[in-house]
């Protein structure tokens, strides 16, 4: 190499060390020794060893080595260097979602390196280039290239390619939404060794459990394998296993209403993921944290968040992080009640799982008829040989099983359109249930606050209203005016009796509010009560009460007050009013209930109808709100029917 040459790489290893923070200690190590050393073939180990440190590196800085180790490697002509160094550069390219760029560079190195010395490089190249299919939804293609990974680290016996194979597969199957059969590959991949170091060192197979269990709502055993996630990757100073760890951590202590708990792994997963410069990172963690303001209250810092991270994933070309984002989005509408945005955003999500669907069907349908033209033309071959030895009854079989596979491709096609057809129906009943379901949460939710407001509106009455009206009452019966006259006497008894009165409703009222129903039977009851208090006043009249309840109807507390209202003002105005000297009240309760007050008063001859009374217009008010009919009749041979029924039994 010329003197030039060594002066632009060492100028170039001067301006990365100090362009890359130490991030661990390995990082620290492995840079001091390289500022250490002149030989370039030590060099070149030391930078390769520093990309191996990928998981702890910010993206640029691994682009920059990986480009270093690419020039020095080319300078020494050496090939396995420029295949891990195209390697590590993939990787980078991964970082920043430009996943067509990956796809390229492990194109280009499966055909460079045909070598078996450099199966263990393609090796690499084949996981580099398994994880960018998946992350663009292929699924069928990252799991053939898994299986392939495994096969090859299996004939190998190489220990970690095998946990990664089968972690991939996991992977596979997880992003198809079947967490069930991903758990099973990620305990394969924990089993492949009895050394811990494979298990804790690519620890992805503890996280991916995790995050497995979380989907199935098993939270016990997904916070068990996170933790030790997390363990092993301090260890190991890991930091984007670390930084996913400590997100999903949050996910766990979200779900299992613990949301306190969840801010300081966000934050420090947060802070990696800025360091490390990872957009799916730094998209999930946007994700995470709008789930967990969902869970505060703080809908508007969710949403604006979720909706920060769905913007960025359209413009780093991350589009398999919609989903998860649109779920954080929905559940901060539902945390807010704005169920329909909630419903727009279910629908969006079930239009891109159809849409996965349907691409799926498609590459399918694609396969078989690529399948169909190649098995086509190997039968017009055959045919062809067959026709030059004048073997026409064999060409005439190959045509009818030509024939065959084409119908069972035509059917086969019907089928897959049938499948879809039900998988649609069932989606959107699924989504019709979801939102039927919230709706019954809503107003469970709202019947709760009103029991909860009526409680506290009685208590609140017992303990200041109640205890007020007492004490003017107890002081009212202290009180001596010495001398007075018959009016000043007149109106303090009048006094008494209004406040005796006020406690007596006061009692009354805060009797039904704190039932959470009230029965016919009690309702008379109650009601007998207050025709002993009011008996002192009038001792000439005479109050029956009369039963014949045979199924005891239950009514919530606001109805049972209005009607109890309705009873009492009939029964004052029965005493007041009517002139008779006799009130007789009946309760029934059959298949409906009805209650009747009677006197022998003066009729009415209509006019309640009409009347422009505050008494009879309140009566009529609460019993429309309550949905109940009201009517006064002529009684025989004089006075005046109340009667109180349900319009509907």
């Amino acid at each position: 190499m010329n003197p030039a040459g060594k002066g632009v790489i060492v100028l170039f290893l001067l301006c990365l060390v100090n362009y890359c923070p130490a991030q661990t200690h390995a990082i620290s190590r492995l840079k001091a020794n390289l500022s250490s050393v002149a030989n370039q073939h030590e060099k070149l180990v030391i930078i390769l060893r520093l990309c191996e440190e990928r998981r702890s590196l910010n993206s640029d800085t691994l682009f920059k080595y990986a480009q270093l180790a690419k020039t020095l490697a080319v300078q020494q002509r050496n090939e396995r260097g420029i295949g891990l160094a195209e390697n590590y550069l993939g990787f980078s390219y991964l970082k920043k979602g430009l996943y067509d760029s990956v796809l390229i560079v492990c194109q280009r190195n499966h055909a460079r390196l045909t070598d078996k010395k450099y199966d263990d490089v393609r090796l690499h190249f084949l996981n580099l280039e398994a994880l960018t299919l998946l992350r663009k939804k292929k699924y069928k293609e990252s799991l053939a290239m898994y299986y392939e990974v495994l096969d090859r680290a299996e004939k190998m016996r190489d220990t970690l390619y095998q946990v990664i194979g089968l972690n991939g597969i996991g992977l596979v199957y997880k992003h198809m939404g079947k967490p069930r059969e991903a758990i099973g590959w990620y305990f394969n991949a924990l089993e492949v060794s009895k050394n811990p170091y494979y298990c804790e060192y690519y620890n992805a197979p503890l996280s991916n459990l995790a995050t497995a269990y979380t989907k199935l709502e098993r939270y016990d055993s997904a916070e068990h394998f996170i933790k030790r996630a997390i363990r092993a990757a301090r260890k190991y100073e890991i930091l984007d296993f670390l930084s996913g760890s400590l997100c999903e951590l949050a996910n766990i202590y979200i779900h299992t209403g613990r949301g306190s708990l969840a801010e300081v792994p966000l934050q420090e997963s947060l802070k990696i993921r800025k360091e490390l410069n990872d957009p799916v990172g730094i998209i999930l963690d946007k994700s995470q944290l709008s789930l967990y303001y969902a869970s505060n209250g703080n809908t508007p810092e969710g949403t604006k968040l979720a909706l920060e991270g769905l913007q960025m994933a359209h413009e780093k070309n991350l589009d398999f992080l919609v989903p998860q984002l649109l779920e954080s989005i929905g559940a901060n509408y539902k945390a807010a009640g704005d169920f329909e945005k909630y419903s727009s955003v279910l629908l969006r999500l079930m239009e891109i799982k159809d849409s996965a669907f349907n691409s799926n069907s498609a590459e399918a349908m694609m396969e078989l008829q690529q399948k169909y033209q190649a098995e086509k033309r190997d039968n017009i071959i055959t045919q062809q040989e067959l026709y030059i030895t004048q073997q026409r009854f064999s060409i005439t079989k190959k045509n009818y099983w030509l024939y065959g596979s084409g119908l069972l491709i035509f059917f086969a096609s019907i089928a897959a359109y049938l499948v879809f057809k039900n998988y649609r129906r069932k989606q959107r009943m699924r989504m019709l249930l979801i939102i039927a379901n919230e709706k019954q949460k809503a107003a469970r939710a709202v019947l709760m606050a009103e029991e909860n407001e009526r409680k506290r509106i009685a208590a609140d009455l017992h303990d200041s209203l109640g205890a007020y009206a007492a004490s003017i009452a107890s002081n009212i019966d202290h009180i001596k005016l010495p001398g007075a006259d018959s009016s000043n006497q007149l109106a303090m008894q009048e006094l008494k009796a209004n406040s005796h009165s006020i406690v007596s409703q006061l009692n009354d009222t805060i009797w039904i509010l704190n039932r959470d129903a009230l029965s016919l039977t009690a309702i008379s009851d109650r009601l007998k009560g207050f025709i002993q208090r009011i008996q002192y006043s009038h001792p000439s009249f005479r109050f029956d009460v009369k039963e014949a309840i045979n199924i005891d109807h239950s009514l919530p507390p606001s109805q049972a007050f209005h009607l109890f209202q309705v009873l009492q003002e009939a029964i004052t105005n029965a005493v007041k009013h009517s002139g008779g000297d006799e009130v007789t009240i009946v309760i029934e309760g059959g298949s409906s209930w009805s209650i009747k007050v009677i006197n022998n008063g003066k009729s009415l001859n209509g006019k309640a109808t009409s009347s422009t009374g505050n008494g009879i217009k309140n009566m009529k008010k609460r019993s429309t709100t309550c949905g109940w009919r009201i009517s006064w009749e002529d009684a025989q041979p004089s006075g005046t029917t109340l009667s109180i029924a349900p319009t509907t039994n």
